[in-house]
């Protein structure tokens, strides 16, 4: 018979009546007694895993703050966790663990050929990956590459043959008269595929170039220029 209360010469030596205590409160295979007084014992599973729902993108979010130390940035992950198997657990352990994954093409899809040679980044290729791209002058298979050329040593070295090349800036020409010596100076004004020569009388005319390559040379400026320095691109 369950006893829930004991009384001594008109002293409580016990009162259960009041307790709250069910077997779901407590961890599986311990016991105690309710406020009946019966033995009951406890039901919830112990465990030292919390697993997590799939995470997704908007799970994710990115963080600048600043603090005494400048500029902090991170990556914040709100995921909604659950007991592993049940609906309810008790964690035990010296350390607890939640192992949260998240889909690696979140963090975007670069390769180590798409960044900096020397850059560390993340995405679905890894963590903390480092670029291996040569930045360092004109790009393989790119949009567009660019020179700053000498008018008069127009030295180019493009990585690809297709794109139509161009031309902008200003170069000069000088000339020296044979009556009396004086020099004169005329302007040149390239914009892409054509120029644009100084003129005495009226407005310029546009005169049509095609550039190209030969030797390592840039080909079809015109003759006789002295000086400039031009942008040359290819691939725009």
């Amino acid at each position: 018979m369950a006893v829930n209360k004991v009384e001594y010469a008109g002293k409580v030596l016990l009162d259960l009546t009041e307790d709250t205590v069910t077997a779901d409160m407590m961890e599986s295979g311990a016991k105690a007694h309710d406020k009946t007084g019966a033995l009951i014992t406890g039901s919830i599973p112990v465990n030292d895993t919390l697993t997590n729902a799939s995470i997704s993108e908007s799970d994710l979010d990115f963080i600048k703050m600043q603090s005494s130390y400048g500029e902090l940035r991170f990556v914040t992950i709100n995921p909604r966790i659950y007991p592993k198997n049940e609906e309810k657990m008790i964690l035990k352990g010296n350390e607890q663990r939640c192992k949260i994954s998240v889909i690696a093409s979140y963090f975007g899809s670069a390769s180590p050929a798409d960044v900096r040679k020397g850059i560390t980044f993340t995405s679905t290729n890894g963590l903390k990956i480092t670029g291996t791209a040569d930045m360092s002058g004109g790009i393989s298979n790119n949009n567009c590459e660019a020179y700053l050329v000498d008018v008069t040593n127009p030295t180019v070295s493009f990585n690809t043959t297709s794109g139509t090349i161009k031309a902008y800036g200003y170069a000069y020409e000088t000339t020296k008269s044979q009556w009396g010596g004086s020099t004169t100076t005329t302007v040149y004004a390239f914009n892409g595929t054509n120029y644009y020569k100084s003129a005495f009388y009226g407005s310029p005319a546009a005169t049509n170039i095609t550039l190209g390559v030969s030797g390592g040379k840039l080909t079809g400026l015109p003759s006789g220029l002295s000086g400039g320095t031009l942008l040359v691109v290819r691939g725009i």
